[in-house]
């Protein structure tokens, strides 16, 4: 028991150790946001091309089609496609520093900005996609009657999943961005 006592204050010693931070390289701060930049372009050109092909599709989608609530939801996914995209610009595009910014202050700002958007990616990422799908699956059914019940809900349950699992994914990179933030603010702190 005696010996428990002094393993366990002997760990709360060793923990509560003041270790030196290593100095702020900035050279490697430098190299760290080129390179976020670098990734955050290719998603954003992955994104915006993606995008190109969603309307490509759904826009061919609403010229074939026969029916008012598939051609509806065609052109709402098209809609929201478009927000998406000026969402997606205005809130994760990159931006160039500042003349005679800190590079740990911006390239930390950086992280922040992407880190909200990620974080507030189901209101302008998956929302405005939410009225035209469903209008478009539930809508084709409509359309085309009789309404076949079990593979519609189906078909919204996979939609319902698809859009947990990309919201799963991006909370994901949001705390991984906030772990890279969190150090840079000790970075700063002990500068």
């Amino acid at each position: 028991m005696a010996t428990d006592r002094r393993d366990s204050a002997a760990r709360t010693v060793w923990q509560l150790q003041r270790t030196d931070p290593a100095p702020v390289d900035l050279a490697d701060i430098r190299g760290r946001s080129l390179k976020f930049r670098g990734q955050i372009w290719r998603r954003n050109l992955g994104e915006y091309a993606a995008s190109a092909l969603v309307v490509a599709f759904f826009g061919l989608s609403f010229w074939i089609a026969a029916g008012f609530w598939t051609r509806t939801g065609a052109l709402l996914v098209i809609g929201g496609t478009l927000y998406m995209c000026y969402e997606l610009h205005r809130r994760g595009s990159t931006r160039t520093a500042p003349p005679g910014a800190s590079s740990v202050v911006f390239h930390r700002a950086e992280l922040e900005r992407q880190r909200d958007a990620l974080q507030s990616v189901w209101r302008w990422y998956l929302a405005p996609f939410v009225p035209g799908l469903t209008v478009r699956l539930v809508g084709a059914e409509i359309d085309n009657p009789p309404i076949s019940w079990v593979p519609l809900l189906l078909k919204l349950g996979l939609l319902v999943a698809v859009f947990v699992g990309i919201l799963k994914l991006n909370q994901l990179a949001a705390r991984e961005l906030q772990r890279e933030i969190d150090e840079l603010t000790v970075l700063e702190r002990d500068d």
